[in-house]
């Protein structure tokens, strides 16, 4: 695998017709947030975790599918559909001080558009969540042509079908498609994808796991543009 530099990507580029990104970890620095809900969520339950090991099975997870695990794993009293709108609602009120992109996501997508190359987003989160992020940031119209969720498609990664979907509706084959991801269930579909993959480390977990599912790697956007 290689790491990209600002010289190097230009041209893995060159013969590209279409970009899909992950949203959460990828593009978007959520992870922090979501570990403060969980990590929340579990101690008012007294219920001891390994977040390490909770986060590795649950990430690639639709949000409804990972309540059901939960409520399932720890026998819990709530409903899944209560447990969902707990996480949910914390998340949506916490969102617009806690959760940003990632410095540098914007301007790469700026050179993306320069080259003609289309760009999707392939997530197991919500539309919800990305209408947010658009209120937020709302150059990311100009950008992001399609945005497909795992629960749309109904099948969560480390199934490929996302990814799929993605490339189909910006009319590009896997061989013509980059795909950003930087979870070891998201690289793991990406690389069942059939395009080429690109881990965004944005986190040292399972760091030779994911190089190994990647083509190409990095560790900040900025050193992309």
């Amino acid at each position: 695998m290689v790491k990209l530099s600002k010289n190097q990507i230009n041209s893995v580029l060159e013969n590209i017709k279409a970009v899909v990104f992950d949203m959460d970890g990828t593009l978007l620095d959520s992870l922090k947030l979501w570990e403060t809900i969980d990590k929340r969520f579990f101690a008012d339950r007294n219920i001891e975790i390994n977040y390490e090991k909770y986060f590795g099975v649950t990430m690639g997870m639709t949000h409804p599918e990972r309540a059901v695990y939960t409520k399932e794993l720890f026998n819990m009293k709530e409903s899944a559909e209560e447990i969902l709108n707990l996480w949910m609602n914390e998340y949506y009120n916490n969102f617009e001080e806690n959760v940003e992109l990632f410095s540098g996501v914007l301007s790469f997508m700026q050179q993306l558009k320069h080259r003609g190359i289309k760009m999707g987003i392939a997530t197991a989160n919500r539309k919800e969540v990305y209408e947010q992020l658009t209120r937020k940031y709302p150059q990311l119209h100009q950008y992001i042509d399609v945005i497909v969720t795992c629960e749309e498609v109904g099948k969560s990664k480390p199934n490929p079908l996302v990814f799929n979907v993605c490339m189909q509706k910006l009319n590009a084959s896997p061989s013509e498609c980059l795909v950003f991801e930087d979870s070891v269930n998201g690289l793991t579909g990406a690389a069942a994808s059939g395009a080429k993959v690109v881990c965004v480390l944005s986190d040292q977990d399972h760091k030779e796991t994911k190089l190994n599912l990647s083509q190409f790697w990095f560790e900040e956007w900025d050193r992309l543009t």
